[in-house]
């Protein structure tokens, strides 16, 4: 998902709703799958090298590569990073 998700984006009002609703969709699975052996969290990696990013944002350098995010997301898999209560890992807080 996206920090987007959490605080939305001045212009970007559509990418934050989409993303708002990747955080939820994981919450409700979690709570549908609760008791088995399924488990879900969701990403927030904060600003992140992509095309998208340095089209929307030009004069702002990201903090993390997409390798980045793809070693937070291994990391999360494997238990090493934890999500908080709303079963979020913030990787802007994270790696920082």
């Amino acid at each position: 998902s996206s920090g987007a998700g959490t605080f939305g984006i001045a212009h970007l009002s559509v990418y934050s709703l989409t993303k708002a609703a990747i955080i939820n969709l994981s919450q409700s699975l979690s709570e549908e799958f609760k008791g088995t052996a399924l488990r879900f969290l969701t990403v927030t990696p904060g600003s992140t090298d992509t095309a998208m990013f340095r089209q929307c944002f030009p004069d702002d350098t990201p903090h993390h590569s997409p390798a980045d995010v793809a070693q937070i997301i291994y990391r999360a898999s494997q238990g090493e990073l934890r999500p908080n209560d709303q079963l979020v890992i913030d990787t802007f807080y994270h790696e920082r």
